[in-house]
């Protein structure tokens, strides 16, 4: 079989949940056949670009432009109704070119690999050749849910945009998908119901085990929580984090609050000036030493979609964690058993009772690593791919439920 992978992430370094998700995707292609991966939109660093090139991939990078270039475009793709957040590195030449190339490549299966390449989806069609949409995320519900919490008008209004614009998107393009996969049973559901897809099936985010270790040294009081804070959620769920380091800190609640990823906002920072108990570290070329150092991993996100990456991890190093309901979404986890899964309002005395409890730690840190080796480890994810591109080649139906969770 030749499959064609097509993502807007390179996975190299795999240090961020877009880059972990085209990673492990690309893998699990590569379980059921023969792949050529394209990079389309991202700008991998060189020492990336150096592995890229290794593997036989292709990238094409999304071009330079300022402030005041990325608003016209903005404006001119909304107006045409094209998709907004692609327009920056796809045009009609782009897409006659690689689809060009691709078609004289001569795949079964092409996979496109996010909710705004599906625009390729027309020009990528072929008799002999089958669709797949697989989506990171549902688009459109993740900017709904930040224009419904972001307090900034300007950021309500841009989200909103994003919105209307995404789900004309979804609509009109992965309907012409043979198949579409999303992360979790939640997003698939949505994905039947409100955009009316057909063929939507769930193919469950996972994590190569021999990566992570769970370890008892942790650093006494340490809350962690990692991410890409130019993401909007994640940089609100950090200011969340602040205000209730200065509320430990005035409840005499001894603790160190990490948060760990690249792209700190200014907001974020001036959040954090002052607090002690606060270290913002940026970039950093691997999260798991943060992890491991976890007393308690804080998730209170209000927003965002699919499967949180954050979360796996932390359960795959066996971390006590407290998360909100968007935190959890996707994974099929009980509150109470794998982890403490409550609103952002009630984190302060979850938190500080798991720092007092090691106990309560350790047994909700070792349901979780439990939970993932039974449910996420790789092979999980290999055996949903094989068996959908198997029932895809074949004309057959699979389950729609097989390998939810």
């Amino acid at each position: 079989m030749k499959i064609v992978h097509i993502a807007p992430f390179s996975p190299f370094p795999t240090h961020f949940g877009g880059a972990m998700r085209t990673e492990a995707l690309w893998r699990a292609l590569a379980s059921a056949g023969k792949v050529q991966f394209v990079v389309l939109g991202d700008k991998p660093s060189l020492e990336a670009r150096r592995q890229l090139r290794a593997e036989g991939a292709w990238v094409y990078p999304s071009r330079r432009e300022t402030k005041r270039q990325r608003f016209i475009r903005c404006v001119r793709a909304g107006l045409a109704r094209r998709c907004i957040p692609a327009a920056r590195y796809l045009n009609p030449k782009r897409i006659d070119k690689l689809a060009e190339k691709i078609q004289g490549w001569g795949p079964d299966v092409i996979v496109v690999d996010d909710t705004y390449l599906s625009v390729l989806i027309p020009a990528l069609m072929s008799p002999n050749v089958c669709i797949v949409a697989h989506c990171h995320n549902v688009e459109s519900q993740v900017h709904r849910r930040v224009a419904a919490h972001n307090r900034a008008l300007m950021g309500r209004l841009v989200n909103y945009v994003l919105y209307r614009n995404t789900l004309g998107v979804e609509r009109r393009y992965q309907h012409l998908a043979d198949q579409v996969w999303t992360v979790s049973e939640d997003d698939a559901d949505y994905c039947r119901r409100r955009l009316r897809l057909k063929s939507v099936f769930a193919i469950p985010c996972c994590l190569d085990l021999d990566r992570y270790q769970a370890t008892d040294e942790q650093e006494a009081g340490a809350i962690v929580y990692t991410g890409f804070f130019g993401y909007w959620p994640n940089e609100d769920a950090a200011v969340r984090l602040i205000a209730l380091s200065r509320q430990l800190r005035a409840e005499g609640t001894p603790h160190r609050l990490y948060l760990v990823g690249r792209d700190p906002t200014d907001r974020m920072l001036a959040a954090a000036a002052g607090v002690k108990d606060v270290c913002v570290t940026g970039e950093v070329p691997d999260v798991r030493p943060y992890l491991a150092k976890a007393a308690v991993v804080a998730v209170p996100l209000a927003a965002g979609g699919g499967t949180k990456l954050k979360v796996l991890e932390a359960m795959a190093m066996g971390r006590a964690i407290v998360t909100s309901p968007i935190g959890a979404e996707g994974l099929d986890i009980v509150s109470g058993v794998h982890a403490e899964i409550l609103p952002p309002s009630e984190f302060s005395e979850a938190i500080t009772r798991l720092l007092r409890d090691g106990s309560h730690r350790r047994a909700l840190g070792e349901a979780a690593r439990q939970w993932v080796q039974q449910h996420r480890d790789m092979p999980v994810m290999q055996r949903r791919v094989r068996e959908l591109l198997a029932n895809l080649l074949s004309g057959d139906r699979p389950a729609i439920a097989s390998g939810s969770g």
